[in-house]
């Protein structure tokens, strides 16, 4: 499907560009010991908020480390890795690519982690919604390039958005509730849907990323797209 979907924008002279960043909570018990806890009481790798943090993030170091460098030796580019809010979350983020290659590393990514996790005796979870504290984004950037790489989306003749931005978003924003059947295929990814809490509830969007609290927003000069969304597992 996305590969039909990226030849069509081949026919019309675009590349489509697509990064995710996944969240995600660590914990000091193994799969196996957290299976025999029933999943509940698990000791999370914080036990405090970490966002931005680098003490925090240092904490978890060996284990952020180490998928780092498996990522890298995998042929994914890692830019950060960082602490978020709930306790034992983190996030580690990878520079964009063509959609294909994005959406094939996002699944090595997440299968690797959990390997990686094991190796080490600790646990990690992708759900949306593990407990009742923050739960575990998705956060998805899509661009268009032309296929020689030019800008497609910001005119830097005239300094504004272009048209085929414009329908960009509106494009977006027209199949949003749809597509939250992809966005949101579990039942544990609505539990995470809560207003008064980082998880879009609305269909909308906005220049800038705080005062949207919403599904989706453009980034600054409109280079790029970046919906925030419950992840699946």
């Amino acid at each position: 499907m996305l590969k039909r979907q990226t030849a069509k924008a081949a026919e019309r002279g675009w590349k489509a560009l697509a990064g995710t960043e996944l969240e995600f909570v660590v914990y000091n018990d193994s799969y196996e010991q957290a299976w025999d806890l029933d999943y509940k009481h698990l000791t999370p790798a914080n036990q405090y908020n970490v966002d931005y943090s680098l003490l925090g993030s240092g904490r978890v170091e060996p284990l952020l480390r180490r998928i780092r460098n498996e990522m890298y030796a995998a042929g994914m580019t890692v830019e950060s890795a960082k602490g978020e809010c709930n306790f034992g979350q983190h996030e580690i983020a990878f520079k964009y690519d063509e959609a294909v290659t994005t959406a094939d590393n996002h699944s090595v990514y997440k299968t690797a982690a959990k390997d990686i996790a094991h190796d080490m005796g600790q646990s990690i979870t992708f759900m949306a919604k593990p407990n009742e504290r923050e739960g575990n984004s998705c956060h998805i950037h899509l661009s268009l390039r032309g296929l020689d790489d030019e800008l497609v989306f910001w005119d830097k003749a005239t300094g504004a958005r272009t048209k085929t931005y414009d329908h960009f978003i509106a494009g977006v924003l027209a199949t949003m509730r749809e597509f939250t059947l992809f966005y949101a295929p579990n039942i544990n990814s609505y539990k995470r849907f809560v207003k008064g809490s980082f998880a879009p509830t609305a269909v909308a969007w906005a220049s800038t990323t705080a005062p949207a609290r919403c599904a989706s927003w453009a980034m600054v000069k409109a280079r790029a797209w970046r919906t925030g969304c419950p992840v699946a597992t």
